[in-house]
């Protein structure tokens, strides 16, 4: 009996409060460029990575009046090219995907600064290296941290900017690290 009010006034505090003073589950698409990277092989360092990338992001969150922080998962793909002594290179990022964190001021009614941060636990790859092609899994072998800002449009939309920058170690002596420019939309519920 004593559970089954406790589960009502719950219910009933989250439909008769605002919107706005909860954000309980957070969703976004997000999309973005990797303007500058570099790729380790062993003693040798390459820059010029560039490329494409694109995912999602969705959290279960904890509202305070200054700030929300959020536990969830993120996905990303991507498309990425680079040169060696050369030669292009092509790697695809044909999925990651693993836990991430975000901490979102509410400094404004309107801003929205945060950070974001997470660990990839299953990356799905592809190499290729002209007469040399490989599709490769592997396991928490990427992590990721995001500096942004947003900008609330709506009561429940926010569009935001972010810096990530992104670390691949593709095996021992292989690790790419890319440096992104994302742009997308935040829906909060």
């Amino acid at each position: 009996m004593k559970r089954s009010i406790l589960v009502i006034t719950v219910i009933a505090s989250l439909v008769f409060f605002q919107k706005s003073a909860f954000a309980l589950v957070d969703a976004a698409f997000i999309g973005g460029y990797t303007f500058q990277g570099n790729i380790e092989i062993g003693d040798e360092q390459y820059k010029d990575v560039t490329g494409y990338q694109y995912g999602v992001f969705a959290h279960l969150n904890v509202n305070a009046d200054l700030f929300l922080l959020g536990f969830g998962f993120a996905f990303q793909q991507g498309s990425f090219g680079y040169d060696i002594n050369g030669e292009s290179q092509k790697f695809k990022l044909m999925s990651s995907w693993g836990p991430d964190v975000i901490f979102m001021l509410n400094i404004s009614s309107t801003t929205r600064p945060y950070g974001r941060l997470g660990f990839s636990l299953v990356d799905t790859l592809q190499y290729d290296y002209g007469l040399e092609y490989k599709d490769k899994t592997r396991f928490l072998n990427s992590g990721w941290f995001a500096l942004g800002v947003g900008q609330v449009v709506a009561q429940s939309i926010i569009v935001f900017a972010e810096f990530e920058r992104y670390v691949t170690h593709m095996n021992n002596d292989h690790r790419i690290r890319r440096y992104m420019g994302n742009i997308g939309v935040m829906f909060v519920y």
